[in-house]
């Protein structure tokens, strides 16, 4: 696909993925409900920041050359995305796991899976700083691991859980988990494998690897540099987006339950 074509399209998913989160605030009626809003729509916004303002961290690739595409802005607000998300799904399951007290235990392991994505976005800005990718290796490795574990919470409360609609909250979940842990062991770490030893900067020290990271080294709509891009961030800006908005309505959807 031609590069400015995919870009139209991109934007066109974020304005309406912000349209569809913002609508869900008018059924919030809770704290709770409100506060994973607040996390669905930080996720939400964010990737529609950056499906407007495409980059890429570790090549320093920007669709644009401005300060919302520098690599250090894109690289610092999804640090606080990411860590929403997974947020939004750890408190998602406390509420299944509290609600017939399944397993409390879970709530530690949950906690922990949260704690694993705090490392792995340290090792993300190890990667994106250094160039080096082997850390982003260890980065999705890590999203990975968490989302197995996911899959493993799910099939424990899966045997416990009576109610039908949390069953296939639970099923779809498991699904959607093995599908997301088949892509990310085939395809995506073994991308940054392959590239671990590209290592693209010469800067050394933490500020100088900063000043580095902010610029925007490679400025393209060439299919050249975006070829391999594309599908990856297609999929995250997309299902991942829709994923949160999807969790908030649920929630919405079956409130009487909790």
């Amino acid at each position: 696909m031609n590069v400015i074509y995919w870009w139209y399209f991109m934007i066109s998913i974020a304005i309406i993925n912000i349209l569809i989160i913002s609508l869900t605030i008018k059924n919030v009626n809770s704290k709770f409900e409100m506060n994973i809003f607040i996390l669905a729509f930080i996720f939400v916004f964010v990737n529609s920041i950056r499906s407007i303002w495409l980059r890429e961290d570790i090549q320093r690739l920007c669709l644009h050359n401005n300060l919302i595409s520098s690599p250090l802005v894109g690289r610092i607000i999804t640090t606080f995305s990411e860590l929403s998300f997974a947020l939004l799904i750890v408190l998602i399951f406390k509420k299944i796991v509290n609600r017939s007290n399944h397993y409390p235990a879970i709530n530690i392991v949950l906690d922990l899976v949260f704690v694993a994505i705090i490392i792995a976005e340290v090792f993300c800005w190890k990667g994106c700083l250094s160039t080096n990718q082997f850390w982003n290796m260890l980065e999705e490795s890590t999203w990975a691991f968490s989302a197995f574990i996911i899959t493993i919470v799910s099939i424990a409360l899966l045997f416990k859980e009576k109610n039908l609609t949390i069953r296939k909250f639970l099923i779809v979940t498991i699904i959607a988990t093995i599908c997301y842990e088949i892509f990310m062991v085939k395809v995506d770490i073994p991308m940054y494998i392959k590239r671990s030893n590209n290592i693209t900067t010469d800067a050394k020290g933490f500020f100088n690897q900063l000043y580095d990271m902010y610029n925007c080294k490679i400025v393209s709509k060439s299919n050249k540099y975006w070829n391999e891009e594309m599908p990856w961030l297609t999929g995250y800006f997309t299902f991942g987006s829709w994923l949160s908005i999807a969790l908030v309505i649920w929630y919405q959807s079956n409130r009487k339950l909790f």
